[in-house]
């Protein structure tokens, strides 16, 4: 994590050296879909969490339609399966997930009001801890993940979204998210696979303040 941290320092550092930095915050909530296979039928069922964050804006000139946006954002994010024999429900698993995430994106405005984003993130899983219940016998099984060496630390994803400027500084964030790489770890002999999908709706403000290089209008 603190090379992760080192290397957008640094890149932050030259980029910024040369052009118009505008600074900001947002948040909002999330909605997960985590797809997982193993020897049951592993149904995913949508899950909710937020996010809240920090930006830092980099552009040419403040009209600049082409813009580089680096983000600091903390999540919490829900996660829900159901666990299925033939067409019967035996057990249904939910995980909260803490993760720092630092995204890095492109993005395009089409108006001034208007931008398409494309980009990637870097992610640090802090902490997960799933809770199974049987239906059954309404038995819950309560496991935490990092105790168990079961959470990946790092994970990577791409992402696309839309930004849109209501009001000065005011904007409206959608963002969706894919992660190409799992959450849980190889589960003992399983051959357990994952992959995460999560769609962001937040809000933002960008503050007016704006740096410029010496010695250049």
């Amino acid at each position: 994590m603190k090379y992760a941290i080192l290397f957008i320092g640094l890149l932050l550092a030259g980029t910024a050296s040369s052009q118009h930095v505008r600074f900001g915050v947002k948040g909002g909530g999330d909605v997960s879909l985590f797809n997982a296979s193993g020897p049951q039928n592993i149904t995913a069922k949508p899950g909710f969490g937020g996010y809240a964050g920090g930006i830092v804006e980099i552009g040419k000139f403040d009209g600049s339609r082409p813009k580089l946006q680096f983000e600091l954002v903390a999540s919490q994010r829900g996660i829900r399966n159901n666990y299925k024999v033939g067409d019967d429900i035996i057990s249904k698993r939910s995980i909260s997930l803490f993760q720092l995430s630092f995204p890095v994106l492109f993005r395009y405005f089409i108006r001034p009001s208007f931008s398409l984003n494309a980009g990637g993130a870097f992610n640090y899983n802090v902490y997960a801890q799933g809770k199974t219940t049987s239906v059954k016998n309404n038995a819950t099984v309560i496991n935490k993940y990092m105790d168990k060496d079961q959470l990946q630390s790092v994970q990577g994803n791409l992402l696309l979204g839309i930004n849109y400027y209501y009001m000065l500084g005011f904007f409206l964030d959608v963002r969706y998210n894919f992660f190409g790489t799992p959450l849980l770890k190889d589960i003992g002999s399983l051959n357990y696979k994952d992959n995460l999908h999560t769609i962001q709706v937040g809000v933002g403000y960008k503050f007016q303040h704006q740096m410029k290089r010496k010695g250049r209008k």
